[in-house]
Order: structure tokens, then sequence, then C-alpha cells
């Protein structure tokens, strides 16, 4: 019971140690803001890197502590206190140097980021055409609405019908919008048109593609339009797709993107001109592609990830990101587009992000970030 105690104790002297060191370097920047001339830049760049390096140190050794504390139980208790400490410090001397060396490097990074440098609004999509609930996801009446909170896109999905046709519809089975245990293969366009989708307490048709489109078109709304593929899919449904909708798209600035890479790699065969980005859940290594870029789930995306799509000239998108702080990460990192549910969050957050004249409001969004932004990470 003393070594959890020890644990829940060490947990809580660095979450507040850490808080009110950021809100001490929060202040004392304040102040520096008031100070005319460079002063007040070159103290927040060496605020802002002693924010990364200290909260480096302390993140590192607090889990060395920890580590140790647990090996300590496992021992049966044999590891005296004096052991822990003396081990401590040889791994407190290294891990300082190696911080002391990162947080080096990283002031050329603070200077472009505190001086605003690169500093660019990312696209901003809607995620299956709602924000905020307002609305049933892939429907006609929320593309409305969310339009009216001015998406750079919005995202949304389509299926290949019985009939060989599109709807526009995210789920394989249509069981929990529509109450109908039916596949999309299973079910005509025209009978998948007339059933209700109910979602969020609203209620819509589903909507074929033809007219989605037709309505996007006179919004001058543009898509980043899900090609879902299944195993019963007809053999020309790519061919069909690109003949009926592949030009209409480019000419409205439209993207696709698929979690299939055979997919993607296919219509890019059919219609080179076609932007088409390749959905990865996982962040396992930079894949080489013919993709004009990726749609990554945010947990695994980082920073260097990011940095080589860029030396390919590929853009990144980030999904499904609904939490203010993760957005931030994410403008932090530098990726070109942010997929939500909260569009209206994101736009404020966006805002708010980019709109930090002060130095000490630039630190403070960085702050923010450091619980999933890995600390000196650019």
């Amino acid at each position: 019971w003393q070594y959890v105690k020890r644990l829940i104790v060490l947990g809580v002297v660095t979450t507040i140690s850490l808080g009110l060191f950021y809100l001490l370097i929060f202040g004392l920047q304040t102040l520096m803001d008031l100070f005319p001339g460079k002063f007040a830049f070159v103290m927040a760049i060496f605020n802002l890197t002693l924010v990364q390096v200290i909260s480096e140190l302390l993140t590192i050794w607090t889990g060395t502590i920890a580590l140790q504390i647990v090996i300590s139980l496992l021992d049966d208790f044999s590891t005296s206190d004096e052991q822990v400490r003396k081990s401590s410090w040889h791994g407190w001397t290294a891990i300082a140097l190696l911080a002391v060396f990162a947080g080096s490097l990283a002031v050329v990074n603070n200077y472009y980021y505190l001086k605003g440098s690169g500093l660019t609004r990312p696209v901003t999509i809607s995620h299956r055409g709602v924000a905020e609930e307002n609305g049933v996801q892939n429907t006609i009446p929320a593309m409305k609405k969310t339009h009216r909170l001015h998406p750079t896109y919005v995202e949304m999905d389509i299926h290949e019908t019985k009939d060989h046709k599109f709807v526009v519809l995210h789920d394989e089975n249509l069981k929990k919008l529509a109450g109908v245990n039916k596949t999309p293969h299973e079910l005509t366009l025209a009978q998948l048109t007339r059933l209700t989708a109910h979602e969020n307490g609203h209620h819509a048709k589903i909507a074929s593609f033809d007219q989605y489109l037709n309505a996007a078109e006179k919004l001058h709304q543009k898509l980043l339009i899900e090609v879902k593929t299944t195993p019963t899919d007809s053999k020309g449904m790519l061919k069909r797709f690109n003949r009926q909708y592949g030009k209409r798209i480019i000419k409205d600035h439209d993207l696709v993107h698929s979690l299939d890479y055979r997919a993607v790699a296919r219509l890019k065969q059919l219609n080179p001109k076609l932007k088409v980005l390749y959905i990865q859940p996982y962040n396992f290594s930079y894949p080489k592609s013919v993709a004009d870029g990726y749609s990554m789930e945010y947990s695994t995306l980082n920073f260097e990830f990011i940095q080589q799509a860029h030396r390919q000239k590929d853009v990144v998108y980030s999904w499904t990101v609904n939490d203010s702080n993760v957005m931030k990460q994410m403008m932090y990192n530098h990726v070109d587009g942010i997929i939500t549910d909260n569009l209206g969050e994101l736009n404020s957050t966006i805002k708010d992000y980019m709109g930090s004249k002060s130095y000490a409001n630039r630190i403070l969004n960085f702050i923010l970030a450091v619980p999933t932004s890995g600390g000196l990470e650019p």
C-alpha cells in the first residue's frame, strides 16, 4: 500500500508542479509583452523553450521514478530508498543533458512559431455533413445547415446500390439509421431514397449521390467524397463512378478519398486529374503511394508524418477531431485540414489560435497542446 500511495503522491505533485510552472511562465510572459522592442519576443522564445525542456524533464523523470517504485514492489521491497535515489540521480543527469540538447534544437522552431511564420489556417471539413448534431448524417438538410458555418469541404460517403447507382450513406447496413436490416447492395436506388433516416432527434430522406451533388453545387459547397467499397461491389463500379462524375468533381474542385488503397490507385489510373486521398486509421510508417494526400486518424498522426508528406507535396487531413486542445495540437503540427463533427467549435478554435497576437497567448496555446503533442516536437 505504501508504494501505491507513493505513485498517487507522485502523480499529484507532478500535476500541481506543472500547473504552477505553466501559470508562472504565462504570467511572466504577459508582463514581458508590455515591454517595447524585441525584448518580449526574445523572452517568449526563452520561456517557450523552458516550458518544453521542463515539461519533458519532469515527464521522463516522473516516469522513471514510477517505474523504480513498481520494480521495488515487484522485488518484494528489496530495493532501498537510497538505491532508488542513487539510480535516479544517474538517470536524471543523462535525461537532463538530452533535454537541454533537444531544447537547443527547438529554439529555431519556436522562433518561427512565435513569429507567426508558416502559420496558416487549416482547411475545415464537416464530418458526414453535420455540425454539433444539427441533423442526420449524409443528408441534404444537414448539409444545408452545415454550409452556413462555411466549411471548406463537407465530407460525405457513397455506396453502390443494387442497380449499380450511388447512394449517400456511411454504414454498410441501414438498420441503425433507417430501421431496415438491409445493405445498400440489396436495394435499388429508388427503394433507398424512399427511406427516412433518423438521428440526433432529426429525420431526413436518404439521398442519391446525384441529389446530394446537385444540392452542393447550388450552394457552391465543395465536397470530400468517401468512396465506400465492399466485396459485393460490381466489377466496373469505380470505372462507372469516374465516367459519370469524374469531370464534374474536378470542375467543382471536390476531393475523393477511400480506405481501400486499391480504389485509390484505380481512380488515379482512370483519371490522373482527380484528387484522391488515402484514408489511414493508424500511422505505422510513411507510405509511398499514388495518392494526392492522406486522411489520418488523429491519435497516431504526428509532425514527422506531416513533414514527410509535405516534402512529397501531399496534403494531410486529420480525423475525427472534436476536442479544442487536439485541434490546436494539429494546427501546431501544421496539418493541412481538420475533419470534425463540431465545426462551430473548430471555427472558434482556429479564430482563437490564429488570432493570438500576444506571445503569452501563443505560449498558452502550446501549453494546452503539450499533453498530446510530445513536448519538444516542433
